[in-house]
């Protein structure tokens, strides 16, 4: 067996390998299988290729923690440098951040006003929402605008 050494061939190997097996799980939610995890990394690279984010940009993540986060992180660093931020920092704070990473791209939650928001538009970054459907599985979102 070839060695696999980044995120989407490990996941490809498990969508293929053990497309129904259990990848994210979350308490109330049906699980994510790797398929369909395989499914949501896709989209996420083919969104962000297309909005212009490749391999040397930085994209930071504001999410809770959930398994929403779990599969936009993979999406990302499939495609670009992730760059998680804590959604308790101050507006102070993500301005920095954002600055100093020369974040390209932010992604948020839909719907939930952060302070991360208020930097990114200052700084002309592009603004994600990803926006949960909690009667789907684990992880899983429909849109990002």
């Amino acid at each position: 067996m070839a060695e696999t050494s980044t995120i989407i061939q490990i996941i490809n190997l498990q969508a293929m390998q053990r497309p129904h097996a259990i990848a994210i799980m979350a308490p109330g939610r049906p699980p994510l299988t790797y398929e369909r995890l395989k499914h949501a990394v896709d989209f996420i690279q083919r969104y962000l290729i297309k909005h212009g984010i490749s391999r040397n940009d930085r994209v930071a993540i504001v999410l809770p923690n959930s398994p929403e986060m779990a599969v936009a992180f993979l999406g990302v660093s499939s495609i670009a440098t992730s760059a998680p931020l804590n959604p308790a920092y101050q507006a102070t704070e993500f301005e920095f951040y954002l600055s100093d990473l020369k974040t390209k791209a932010l992604i948020y939650l839909s719907g939930v006003e952060t302070p991360a928001l208020e930097g990114a538009r200052s700084l002309n970054i592009r603004l994600i929402s990803l926006s949960p459907q909690l009667d789907e599985p684990a992880g899983v979102f429909h849109e990002v605008y």
